[in-house]
């Protein structure tokens, strides 16, 4: 399975098809199907993790990187 997936991984890749979101979409991909390998007690929240869509991903990306570079703009308080 992992072999397919790098297969598809580096095919998109070489295509110039490979998007942020295609990118993004292909991992989310690979980590559902590292999530079954889990024991049923960790499967639902691995699978919460890696079912989150793109817009909400790259919103919350977005929001940490103005946070960053504000705390990185502020002084510091001592």
């Amino acid at each position: 399975m992992k072999l397919t997936f790098t297969i598809t991984f580096i095919f998109l890749l070489m295509m110039g098809a490979c998007s942020n979101r295609g990118a993004y979409e292909a991992f989310q991909a690979n980590n559902r199907q590292q999530c079954f390998k889990l024991p049923m007690s960790q499967r639902d929240d691995c699978l919460d993790r890696a079912s989150k869509p793109y817009n909400t991903y790259e919103r919350e990306r977005r929001e940490a990187s103005i946070q960053l570079q504000s705390h990185l703009r502020q002084p510091d308080e001592k």
